[in-house]
């Protein structure tokens, strides 16, 4: 072994630093686990805040949908309604218009269309005449 002090030494100091370097890379290692395990749980924890957020949403659309879906029957239903009154009131309009043109457009006016008869010697037949 034909290594000098100098070189000893030099290795030993070598060493040293290699000790070093390794405690401050573990120390640096460690750190950076726990900074990266700290950012997973703080992105867990948005990402559940947006998961329930979203479904908050899609609860409130999925009344707001069921709600729309109410309001548009009843509006059909009422439409429905409105159109069968309507197609009632044109169907008793017709009825009456073909009964009026069966009794022949014979109204009120048509009696006088006959001639009255008339009495002669009215004054003849008074009792009051003397």
């Amino acid at each position: 072994m034909g290594d000098s002090f100098a070189e000893r030494l030099r290795r030993l100091e070598d060493a040293e630093q290699i000790r070093q370097l390794r405690t401050t890379t573990a120390a640096e290692v460690e750190q950076a686990r726990a900074t990266a395990a700290c950012a997973v749980e703080q992105a867990r924890e948005e990402a559940a805040r947006q998961v329930d957020e979203a479904t908050s949403q899609l609860r409130r659309a999925e009344q707001e949908t069921g709600r729309a879906q109410q309001s548009e029957a009843a509006a059909i239903a009422r439409a429905d309604r409105a159109q069968a009154q309507a197609a009632e009131e044109v169907a008793r309009i017709r009825a009456d218009a073909q009964r009026e043109r069966d009794d022949g457009n014979q109204s009120d006016t048509g009696v006088f269309a006959q001639h009255a008869q008339a009495e002669s010697n009215v004054l003849a037949q008074s009792p009051h005449r003397g």
